[in-house]
């Protein structure tokens, strides 16, 4: 009665299918890091809505799946792989800014993912550790990133 009594409920592809979510139907379903998340499971939360986002990044961490027999049979491929091969730009929209990360550490990735498209917003573009509060100015806190030779 919780669950069906509120305006949004989250929860992860595993607890769509706990008792109190599987009976329950939604407007919308949002399932987040879809390109993480096996086809299988995808259609566990997809079922409890007529309408549906996929939110995710195909060049970041693919699914996880322990049998190589699974995966040489298709079990590793996601909704959201499969879409996009599918029908490409016609069923996604890259976001083209990133709020994290400062332009020296979001620029490599920016242009070997992306393109060079993916850009930081002005707010976190020239971030580093020291301009947050309460840390001190140090070598290591006012640049945006520092290596660290861990072969010594």
């Amino acid at each position: 009665d919780v669950v069906r009594s509120c305006n949004v409920v989250v929860c992860t592809i595993i607890g769509a299918c706990e008792r109190y979510v599987l009976p329950c139907a939604f407007d919308v379903v949002v399932l987040d890091e879809a390109a993480m998340a096996l086809e299988a499971l995808s259609w566990v939360a997809l079922l409890r809505g007529p309408k549906v986002v996929l939110a995710g990044d195909p060049f970041q961490l693919a699914p996880t799946l322990f049998s190589e027999q699974a995966s040489r049979q298709g079990l590793g491929v996601t909704l959201f792989d499969r879409l996009l091969k599918r029908h490409g730009d016609a069923v996604s929209e890259m976001l083209t800014v990133q709020y994290r990360m400062h332009h020296c550490i979001g620029g490599w990735s920016s242009e070997e993912f992306y393109g060079g498209r993916l850009l930081p917003d002005e707010t976190v573009r020239e971030h580093t550790l020291n301009g947050l509060e309460g840390v001190e100015t140090t070598p290591e806190t006012e640049v945006p990133l520092v290596w660290v030779d861990t072969a010594r």
